[in-house]
């Protein structure tokens, strides 16, 4: 009996059970005494109706027979002539009736003591022998001067009674199982009004638990279980803004922790990992699996002698760097504690290769300009001392000496302007005079520019275009400039024997391409990838030879870049380098 709406419907109708049995045996109690009391009277009135119509006029038993017949058939209604009526003496003996019985001394014996008497259950037989329950009256008759003269003696049988209480026991008893099964049915539509939102609390309650949150109920009544049904939707609601408030605040953390330019580990006090982000695997060059990687992990991927985390300084954060792989690490060690005990340690991990190569370059590029600066700088000097230390040169030796100084300042020049090129692109102070740019007429103009250079090396610049004009929005001059630099290093490098520098102009749906292909030298697949840094060379002393300050290229991928455009180069040591400009259309 687990449930409680069964356990409200049996309470229910083993209430109504009771009602109805306390009810009925009330009813049938009062229904017998009120039956008797109506069958005392029904005896009476024939008692009293005998001596008015009977003995008072009667005088013999002939005319006692004649009198009571006379009385049943025309004085008392229907309902008394069941009534059995007898005339005694005052001894008890039989003087007349209106039947032939005379099993009625049963009832006389106060009677013949001159007391009246009613009594009911009084069993005995009828004529028949049938034994029988009577209700019976025995009324004593008086004369005027006071003697007894007779005995009224009436009855009634019981079975009518009986009769009554049986219909009125089966109407009950009918009633009954009609009121209990509709006791039922209202039982269990109550125990609904009762269980149904209980139920539904239930279902409810286990579905937030599995973390279903979107549960409401309707509120259909405001007594105690709508306050509960209320209460309900109200934490609910407090759950799931609970819920949503801290997941939020779980992605907030766990996108800031994905997207951190550090990487960050959590160990406990066992070393054993409780957090990592992608980048701390990629910085520690571990694959992505947290049972690989432990705290003694992090600390041999670093060379750091630290056996556990009480070698830590507990009060400070320990800071150190090493070189993992081809990447150099930074690694903070902080403890965080409960009530002054330690509970882990978190490591945040930061990549300082960029930085340090940065400083490699910069320390490489003061060196580059350095150099650059003091070759032009210490043969100017030198040639000059010269030419002041002897006044009798010989005029042609004199002019050749004036060119070289010539020369190496135009060298410097240009060494100057390109850091002045390089220095406005790093600081964003390069201004682009953006307009529309026929690259067919910027290529062509290229073309007659490095024509006359060319021809002195016996080389040949191609450029036969498919179409008539390819539109770009560019800075012309910028344009100009790159093309230059890289028609410039075709010819410098190109084979001198009849070379050929062909340029190709192709598009696709949203680029036009420039490809500048020599004959030349060709560079080594392995300084393919460096080819476009500050002041690198891939023949240095040919590059001094030739002019070349090494931030050409450099500067083009820059001017490119800032057009939102590309530069790349493909090369094969001995057979030529390809040069690929990606412009945008219109």
């Amino acid at each position: 009996m687990k449930s409680i709406k069964f356990k409200l419907v049996l309470l229910y109708i083993a209430l109504v059970f009771i009602v109805m049995v306390v009810s009925g045996s009330i009813m049938i109690t009062r229904v017998r005494f009120t039956e008797i009391a109506s069958i005392e009277y029904d005896l009476k009135e024939v008692a009293k109706t005998a001596r008015e119509n009977v003995i008072d006029k009667a005088s013999d038993p002939v005319e006692f027979k004649a009198a009571i017949s006379s009385m049943y058939a025309e004085i008392l209604p229907e309902r008394l002539r069941q009534v059995q009526i007898f005339i005694l003496t005052p001894n008890g003996k039989h003087y007349a009736s209106s039947i032939d019985d005379s099993s009625f001394q049963l009832g006389v014996n106060p009677a013949m003591n001159g007391e009246e008497n009613f009594e009911y259950g009084v069993k005995a037989a009828d004529k028949n022998g049938v034994l029988k329950s009577w209700c019976e009256y025995a009324h004593p008759v008086f004369n005027p001067a006071g003697a007894q003269t007779f005995i009224i003696y009436t009855r009634a049988d019981m079975d009518r009674i009986r009769e009554s209480q049986n219909v009125m026991a089966g109407t009950i008893l009918m009633s009954s199982a009609v009121a209990l099964a509709l006791t039922a049915v209202v039982g269990i539509l109550i125990a609904d009004t009762f269980t149904a939102p209980i139920l539904r609390l239930t279902g409810k309650s286990k579905a937030l638990a599995k973390g279903e949150l979107s549960q409401e109920i309707e509120i259909s009544s405001n007594d105690e279980i709508g306050q509960l049904t209320e209460s309900f939707n109200y934490m609910s609601k407090a759950l799931r803004e609970m819920i949503v408030t801290a997941e939020s605040e779980k992605n907030k953390l766990e996108v800031l922790l994905s997207n951190m330019t550090d990487g960050v580990l959590a160990f406990d006090v066992e070393g054993r990992l409780i957090h990592a982000n992608s980048l701390s695997y990629e910085l520690l060059g571990i694959e992505n699996n947290d049972a690989a990687i432990t705290f003694d992990a992090v600390t041999e991927k670093l060379n750091l002698k630290l056996k556990d985390l009480t070698s830590i300084d507990k009060s400070s954060l320990k800071e150190f760097e090493a070189p993992v792989g081809d990447k150099f690490i930074n690694a903070v060690f902080s403890i965080y504690s409960n009530q002054n005990k330690a509970e882990g340690v978190i490591i945040v991990l930061s990549d300082f290769t960029k930085r340090k190569k940065l400083d490699i370059m910069r320390k490489e590029f003061v060196a580059n300009v350095s150099h650059e600066i003091r070759t032009p700088i210490t043969t100017i000097k030198g040639y000059s001392e010269t030419l002041l230390d002897d006044d009798d040169i010989d005029v042609e030796i004199r002019k050749e000496f004036l060119s070289v100084i010539l020369a190496e300042s135009d060298r410097m020049t240009f060494l100057v302007q390109d850091l002045l090129d390089l220095s406005s692109l790093d600081n964003k102070e390069l201004k682009l005079d953006i307009a529309e740019v026929d690259l067919v007429g910027a290529l062509k103009e290229s073309v007659v520019r490095n024509k006359i250079s060319a021809e002195k090396k016996n080389q040949e610049i191609i450029f036969e275009p498919e179409f008539p004009e390819a539109c770009v929005m560019a800075d012309r001059k910028r344009i100009m400039q790159v093309v230059a630099n890289v028609l410039t290093n075709a010819v410098k490098y190109s084979n001198p024997v009849k070379g050929e520098i062909r340029i190709a102009l192709s598009k696709t749906e949203n680029q036009f391409i420039v490809e500048i292909a020599d004959s030349g030298m060709g560079i080594p697949k392995e300084d393919i990838d460096r080819v476009f840094e500050r002041f690198y060379r891939v023949d240095k002393a040919r590059s001094r030879e030739m002019g070349g300050t090494g931030l050409g290229l450099a500067i083009a991928k820059e001017i490119m870049e800032k057009h939102g455009g590309k530069i790349s180069l493909t090369s094969e040591l001995g057979k030529g380098t390809t040069v690929r400009l990606e412009f945008f259309k219109l």
